[in-house]
């Protein structure tokens, strides 16, 4: 079957695709009907194998070329060489490698509701929503389409990612929102032990920045590289539609390099670190030619920005989305600020570009605190023209951000809580599971299970794939994961000091649903391994391994103490 794709943003010519099928029978006959019919008649054993291809070739700026055709008939040719065994024993094995990293215990279900149909057993968690066992599933599928999905050499997990049911033309391009959804669907990817998963990020990101430079300088008149809302595997980094609601987000371009940056946390590759520096300094670059001191405080601001997706109403009344100094701006430029310059003292790099980015950093003006104690989404005090919008944009430095800690700034900690409770239990499940994560960090786990639940409960097909909203979207599967990790394993330093070491924390958010249980490969930031059983809500067993053996901070029953890591 061969066919052209619908052109998109950045690629009007769109690719070309075929699908190739082969039948190989063991005994009886294969016979042509005519037509698209074949016939197999006495046969013991049918295998069908299928291979499809683009023209897609990761090299910009064209970005095609791939000899699609001939590469289909020889992946055919060489799968046709192998048994039906061989084949599903490769399969396998390259799948339980990652898979069996991570096993998890949350505590006994039901016997009986653990044999029900999924579909049957949402039904009954709908009902009844006492299912540990249902939440572990959960967790491991979202492992598994992480896996199915996001491999080396791949594109990274899109939108709806493999499982599409909108056939060739998906909703919104199928494309890439570097506004929560991206970043959402790699959030368990380094903290479940998944960091091969998140290199397709890696190469999206380098594809994208040479695009991201022309953005730069004609729409901004700045250096470096800034993206938007909307990118695809073609480069697009342009402003997207008319709606500044969500077209005009420069802060997108900050926040994706986060996903660049866990990768190095986790893992501490230096040459890997030393591949992407240069993203980090030139997306440094537009910042720092792009923020201008506020005429009110003197601090940094950026702007006209938008806080996706939500608008604000402003005096005389009207309602607005664009604005100077938006606190997602602002929280993700510190943490890109951050990341660039843990990475430059990684490095051993102290140049004037390093004390700028130091300077800067100092200088924004930062999340603030309102009259009602919540922390606001703009620099000034104004309503939201949705109270209970959808998205969270403003809290990002709690989560998957570092900036705003319960131990390091406990009233901007509990300004984020006042701001999450007022935004309610709505929203699609993509909503659901950021804010079970925001409650782990706030060390809640009982409102953070229950988000979950919720999300399980009302915005999941039958066979878990998540709904969110007016089309399948993927990305709270990968979120539910990461929230769960998050409720059993916390790794982010407890102050913005550049040299404070990682703080490994056992269970800080465990729900009392889940009072006995075990979980084994979780990773931790610097390179660490944990394994942790607890019975009646208290760590009763734990191992911290890493490469080589050293000592790391862990808290653990509400002590903080020091440990030494055993190898792995």
């Amino acid at each position: 079957m061969t066919g052209q794709l619908p052109g998109c943003k950045g690629q009007e010519d769109g690719l070309r695709a075929i699908a190739r099928l082969r039948v190989c029978v063991e005994g009886g006959t294969l016979s042509p009907q005519g037509g698209d019919t074949l016939r197999v008649e006495g046969a013991d054993a049918v295998t069908l194998l299928v291979a499809a291809a683009t023209d897609y070739l990761p090299k910009p700026p064209a970005f095609r070329g791939n000899p699609y055709e001939k590469v289909t008939a020889d992946q055919l040719a060489a799968a046709a060489g192998k048994s039906y065994e061989a084949l599903k024993a490769a399969h396998l094995a390259a799948h339980q490698e990652l898979f069996r990293r991570v096993r998890l215990t949350l505590g006994q279900s039901n016997v009986e509701t653990t044999k029900l149909p999924t579909d049957e057993r949402l039904q009954e968690f709908a009902a009844n929503p006492h299912d540990p066992a249902l939440i572990e599933l959960a967790f491991q599928y979202g492992r598994y389409l992480l896996i199915s999905s996001s491999r080396p050499g791949d594109q990274p997990a899109n939108l709806q990612g493999i499982w599409t049911d909108d056939r060739v033309k998906t909703a919104w391009d199928g494309d890439y929102h570097l506004d929560l959804n991206l970043q959402m669907n790699y959030w368990a990817a380094e903290a479940c032990n998944l960091p091969e998963c998140v290199l397709p990020v890696v190469d999206l990101v380098e594809w994208m920045v040479p695009f991201a430079r022309k953005t730069a300088r004609e729409c901004y008149g700045a250096r470096g590289w800034i993206a938007h809302a909307v990118t695809n595997p073609f480069g697009y980094t342009w402003q997207a539609g008319t709606d500044n609601r969500w077209g005009q987000l420069p802060g997108c371009g900050a926040w994706v390099m986060q996903t660049l940056w866990e990768h190095y946390a986790f893992g501490g590759d230096k040459d890997y670190l030393r591949r992407v520096w240069p993203l980090f300094k030139e997306a440094g670059e537009f910042w720092l030619d792009w923020l201008v001191p506020d005429p009110a405080t003197g601090l940094l601001v950026s702007g006209p920005a938008s806080s996706p997706e939500n608008r604000f109403v402003a005096p005389d009344g009207s309602a607005h989305g664009l604005c100077m100094g938006p606190t997602f701006d602002q929280e993700c430029v510190w943490e890109l600020f951050t990341e660039i310059l843990d990475a430059a003292q990684a490095l051993g790099i102290d140049d004037e570009y390093v004390a700028r980015i130091r300077e800067a950093r100092g200088k924004l003006l930062g999340p603030r605190i309102g009259q009602d104690g919540r922390l606001l989404e703009w620099p000034k005090e104004y309503p939201e023209a949705d109270p209970r919008h959808r998205h969270r944009s403003h809290l990002v430095a709690l989560h998957p951000g570092r900036q705003i800690t319960v131990e390091g700034t406990p009233r901007l900690a509990e300004a984020a809580g006042r701001s999450l409770d007022a935004r309610g239990l709505g929203g699609p499940s993509w909503s659901k599971v950021w804010d079970a994560c925001f409650f782990a960090r706030l060390g809640q786990g009982e409102p953070a299970l229950a988000r979950l639940s919720s999300a399980l409960e009302h915005q999941a097909f039958a066979n878990l794939l998540t709904k969110g909203g007016k089309a399948f979207q993927i990305d709270a599967n990968f979120g539910l994961t990461a929230a769960v990790a998050e409720m059993l394993l916390q790794s982010h330093p407890d102050s913005d000091n550049l040299n404070a070491e990682p703080l490994i924390r056992l269970l800080p958010a465990l729900p009392t649903e889940w009072a006995e249980g075990r979980v084994t490969g979780l990773r931790a930031r610097g390179g660490f391994t944990v394994d942790i059983q607890w019975k009646e809500g208290k760590v009763t067993n734990y191992r911290i391994a890493s490469a080589e053996s050293r000592s790391v901070r862990v808290r653990i029953n509400g002590d903080t103490k020091i440990v030494r890591s055993g190898n792995l």
